[in-house]
C-alpha cells in the first residue's frame, strides 16, 4: 500500500515539474534521469526530486501536505533522532520551490558523504554558488556520468591521490572560475587532477595558502552547506594577549603545526591535558576488548556546536544556535565573548579541541553584534553587569576586528608559517589522520 502511495506522489510531482520546465524553458527534450532528492542547506533541507535533460539540472520541491501525510518518513526521523528540530524538512516554507542549473554554468561536481554515507553530490556554478543534493547512493555515479555526458565544456576528473589508490570524486571545468584556478598546470600525461599537483603549485608560491586550504576542504568532503562538515582552518599563532604583535623569533609564537590541539604542550595547562590524554590511552591499550581503530579524544576539532559558537552573531547561525541549545543562545558566559579566552580553552580544556573556520581570515563582521541580538549579560572586570556585544580582540589587534583579520591573514600567508603548515595538512587531511604515519610531506620551498 505504501509503495502505491509513493508512486502516486511521484507521478503527481513529475507531471507538475515537467509542466513547469516546459513553460519556463520551452524545452521539448525527454528527461534522462529522475530521482527523489533533498536539497540541503545549513540547518534544514527541502524534499523533492531532481531531474536532468540535455540542457540542465532541475530540482522541484514536494508539496508539504503530501510529505506531512507520509507516516513512514524515515529520512526525517533519522535526522530528528540525531540533531533536533533545526534539521527538519522545511517544505512548508518552500511549496513549489524550484532550482534550475544550466550545464554551461557548472564549474565542478563532487561526490559527498552526508550523514556518514556516500549519498550526496555538490554542484558548483560560475556565479560562486553551490548546491548540495542528497540522493539514493546507488544513483550517485550514474547521475554524475549523466551530467558529464550532456556537458559540452572541457572537463577533467578529480582524483584524491592516496598512497594505495586513486579515487575519482568528481570532475571540474579546466577553466574553473569558482576556484579562480587555471587548470592548465595539469600535466598532459594524466587525464585527471589530483591534490598532489595542487600542492606542488602551492609549494612554488603560485597559489595562496588560503586558497589551498579551501581546496583541501572542498576536496576533503567539507561544504558550506553542511553544518556537520563545515570547512576547517588551523589556529596558526599562540599569542593573543601581548600589547604588540610578537615577531617570529618569540618562542612558541607559531602554533605547533605537527600536533593536534589535544597534544599542545607549551603551557602548564596544555602539558597537564596532554599527560592526562596519554595516561588514558595507555590504560585503554590494556583493554583486550578495545577496537584497534578506537578514537583517542572525547570530542572533535570541528562540530556544529563549534561552528555556531563562532558565528552566533551571524544569521542563520544565530537561529541554529538557539535550536541546538534548547531554544536559547546558551549561558552568556559560555558564548564567544573573547578570542584570547577561546584559545586558552582550546589548549587546556579536556573536552575542547576546536580548530578555526575560514571566517577567521576573511570575515571581521563575525566578531561584531551588528544584528543587535540580545545575548544576555556578563560581569565585567569591576563586577558590573553589561550586555554581551562584540568579541574581545587581542590587545595587539587594537580592539579592531578589521585590523585583526588583516594581520591574521598576513600571518597565514607568511613564509615562516608556510614552512610549517604542511604538517597540519597531514593531520587533518593527509597521512596522519589515523593509524601509523605513512610519510612526511616536504616543507614549502623558500624563494
Amino acid at each position: 500500500m505504501s509503495c502505491i502511495k509513493e508512486e502516486k506522489k511521484n507521478d503527481i510531482h513529475t507531471h507538475l515539474f515537467i509542466e513547469y520546465i516546459y513553460k519556463k524553458h520551452s524545452l521539448d527534450q525527454e528527461y534522462c534521469l529522475q530521482a527523489n532528492a533533498c536539497f540541503i542547506k545549513i540547518g534544514f533541507h527541502i524534499r523533492g526530486f531532481i531531474l536532468n535533460n540535455s540542457k540542465g539540472i532541475g530540482f522541484y520541491s514536494f508539496e508539504y501536505k503530501i510529505i506531512n501525510d507520509d507516516e513512514d518518513d524515515s529520512y526525517d526521523a533519522d535526522r530528528k533522532a540525531c540533531f533536533g528540530s533545526v534539521f527538519h524538512s522545511q517544505n512548508y516554507k518552500y511549496n513549489n520551490f524550484f532550482i534550475w542549473i544550466p550545464y554551461h554554468k557548472i564549474q565542478m561536481v563532487l561526490k559527498r558523504r552526508y550523514f556518514f554515507r556516500r549519498q550526496a553530490i555538490e554542484i558548483f556554478t560560475e556565479d560562486r554558488k553551490s548546491f548540495l543534493f542528497k540522493l539514493d547512493s546507488s544513483k550517485i555515479q550514474f547521475f554524475i556520468d549523466n551530467i558529464k555526458f550532456h556537458m559540452k565544456q572541457d572537463i577533467e576528473d578529480i582524483s584524491i591521490a592516496y598512497n594505495k589508490y586513486d579515487e575519482k570524486i568528481g570532475f571540474v571545468n579546466k577553466s574553473n572560475i569558482f576556484l579562480e584556478l587555471n587548470m592548465n598546470f595539469v600535466a598532459n600525461e594524466k587525464k585527471f587532477m589530483n591534490l598532489k599537483r595542487i600542492y606542488e603549485k602551492w609549494s612554488k608560491w603560485e597559489m595562496s595558502t588560503l586558497k589551498l586550504l579551501m581546496m583541501l576542504n572542498i576536496y576533503g568532503n567539507r561544504s558550506y552547506n553542511d553544518i556537520n562538515q563545515y570547512p576547517v582552518f588551523p589556529w596558526i599563532i599562540t599569542d593573543y594577549v601581548s600589547e604588540s604583535l610578537p615577531n617570529f623569533d618569540k618562542k612558541d609564537f607559531i602554533r605547533q603545526m605537527y600536533k593536534p590541539m589535544g597534544m599542545m604542550d607549551f603551557t602548564e595547562e596544555s602539558k597537564e591535558r596532554k599527560e592526562n590524554y596519554e595516561l588514558h590511552w595507555l590504560e585503554d591499550e590494556k583493554d583486550p576488548d578495545r577496537d584497534e581503530n578506537y578514537d583517542r579524544y572525547g570530542s572533535h576539532y570541528s562540530t556544529s556546536l563549534y561552528l555556531t559558537y563562532y558565528l552566533v552573531r551571524v544569521f542563520p547561525f544565530s537561529y541554529i544556535r538557539i535550536e541546538l541549545q534548547g531554544k536559547k543562545f546558551d549561558d552568556p558566559n559560555r558564548l564567544f565573548n573573547s578570542l584570547p579566552n577561546s584559545f586558552d580553552c582550546a589548549i587546556s580544556q579536556k573536552s575542547d579541541l576546536r580548530e578555526l573556520i575560514p571566517e577567521f581570515f576573511c570575515f571581521p563582521e563575525m566578531f561584531l553584534n551588528m544584528n543587535e541580538l540580545n545575548l544576555g549579560e556578563i560581569a565585567d572586570t569591576n563586577g558590573k553587569m553589561k550586555l554581551v556585544q562584540g568579541v574581545l580582540m587581542p590587545l595587539w589587534a587594537k580592539k579592531d576586528p578589521y585590523y585583526f583579520i588583516e594581520k591574521h591573514r598576513e600571518l597565514l600567508e607568511s613564509a615562516e608559517i608556510n614552512e610549517k603548515i604542511n604538517e597540519w595538512f597531514n593531520i587533518i587531511f593527509g597521512s596522519k589522520q589515523k593509524g601509523k604515519e605513512i610519510g612526511r610531506a616536504s616543507c614549502r620551498e623558500r624563494v
